[in-house]
């Protein structure tokens, strides 16, 4: 998964061994939220692996961990993607890091970027711009799903 367009919603590169590669870009017509978040280590590894990021929401706990490959010749995203519903703030965002170090952030809002460098008290949060407008990636769904049609 890799945030291809800049949206803040993960889309899916697939490329299998002498197959063109394929580009899933995820439109989210369903209006729902999202929480992004990207570690950079500083006692840990820079990359976090390793670290774990537990997020509340709406009375809902999520959890992820950072890890740098899933597969045999693949690797997956540092960034980590939360899908909030309709919620529109994370109540509470914590990352026990490596190192064994414990951060706690509260009330961030919804649909961010945030990033937090461990052992810093404040994260930087940054409201994401997509490289590719909406207008284009529905014309390429409308037309891809014309094409299945058509067949």
């Amino acid at each position: 998964m890799i945030d291809f367009d800049g949206d803040g919603y993960p889309d899916i590169l697939l490329r299998n061994y002498r197959m063109k590669a394929a580009l899933y870009c995820n439109a989210n017509v369903s209006g729902n939220n999202y929480l992004n978040v990207r570690l950079t280590g500083t006692k840990s590894n820079r990359d976090a692996i390793g670290a774990k990021i537990k997020i509340t929401s709406a009375g809902k706990t999520q959890m992820r961990e950072v890890y740098a490959g899933s597969g045999f010749l693949s690797m997956s995203t540092l960034t980590q993607f939360f899908g909030l519903g309709k919620a529109d703030k994370i109540d509470a965002l914590e990352v026990i890091w490596p190192s064994g170090a414990k951060q706690v952030f509260k009330d961030i809002s919804a649909n961010r970027m945030v990033k937090i460098t461990e052992g810093k008290s404040e994260p930087v949060i940054e409201e994401l711009k997509p490289r590719i407008p909406k207008e284009m990636v529905a014309a390429a769904l409308h037309e891809r799903e014309a094409k299945k049609a058509a067949h």
